[in-house]
């Protein structure tokens, strides 16, 4: 264990540069090549996006005894990232850590993929400040309100990152309909079928989905209100799902689904 803490030290120096230790950062954050990441400023705000979420980007506030926690858990990072001991047998997918210091900020490496018991007991504080963001946002996250008159929802079907179905609705007009293959097929809709749609999701307009995600393995998708002018808001659901409320909104998106069906094969 020594000789890899030393060597993680030693290569990640190489590929940063010295981190400036004595100094005392006023932001942190930990982020990968997936989109995933965190960040966390001291006594301000905090972020965290992870696209397998149903709620992809919190922004939330923090205190500065919440700061000083993960700062504490990152700190053994600052000098040296998070390497792999065995990058030739586990090529490394880099992310890495950030550190901002009177407006410097300090980069190190960071091996997501690795999985020799030394890098485990290493990693051990970067999964500690993970975990600790997740808390800390579902306490403290609050989703954005609905919007007041969305002019477009989407109904989008997904399966390990892909799409595998797709609907967007107009209130009026041309609505589409995009399978697996990418084939598209256009149908008309009234404001009323529109109306219909959205009363079918209206009680998780401006909410979020409660999920206990005990499956992995599974189709999961979003419902999306657009309205020009306006940033889109959206729900998440998940087939792993068990609790929470998720027998009712994959009730509501079968209906939803039945009845955009019943439109589109009827032209």
């Amino acid at each position: 264990m020594r000789s890899f803490l030393v060597g993680l030290v030693a290569s990640a120096c190489l590929l940063a540069g010295p981190a400036l230790a004595q100094d005392t950062p006023d932001r942190i954050g930990r982020f990968a090549h997936d989109e995933s990441y965190f960040w966390i400023e001291d006594g301000g705000e905090a972020e965290l996006a992870d696209p397998t979420d149903r709620d992809s980007v919190k922004r939330f506030p923090v205190t500065r005894e919440d700061y000083a926690r993960i700062r504490d858990l990152l700190e053994p990072y600052r000098e040296g990232g998070l390497l792999c001991d065995q990058p030739h047998t586990n090529p490394p997918t880099t992310g890495y850590f950030h550190w901002r210091s009177n407006g410097v900020e300090t980069r190190q490496p960071w091996h997501i993929f690795c999985y020799t018991n030394a890098y485990r007991d290493v990693a051990r504080s970067s999964d500690e400040a993970r975990s600790l963001i997740d808390e800390l946002a579902d306490a403290n996250w609050t989703p954005p309100p609905g919007l007041a008159d969305p002019d477009r929802i989407t109904l989008t079907a997904r399966y390990w990152g892909r799409v595998t179905r797709q609907w967007t609705v107009p209130r009026g007009g041309e609505a589409t309909f995009t399978d697996q293959a990418g084939e598209v097929t256009r149908f008309t809709v009234s404001e009323a079928d529109f109306e219909q749609l959205r009363d079918i999701f209206r009680p998780y307009e401006g909410t979020r989905f409660e999920c206990n995600r005990v499956i992995t393995d599974g189709p999961y998708g979003d419902v999306t209100w657009s309205q020009e002018g306006h940033e889109d808001q959206e729900v998440r659901w998940d087939a792993g799902c068990v609790t929470g409320d998720a027998s009712d909104i994959f009730e509501r998106w079968d209906r939803a689904v039945a009845m955009l069906n019943a439109l589109r094969d009827a032209g």
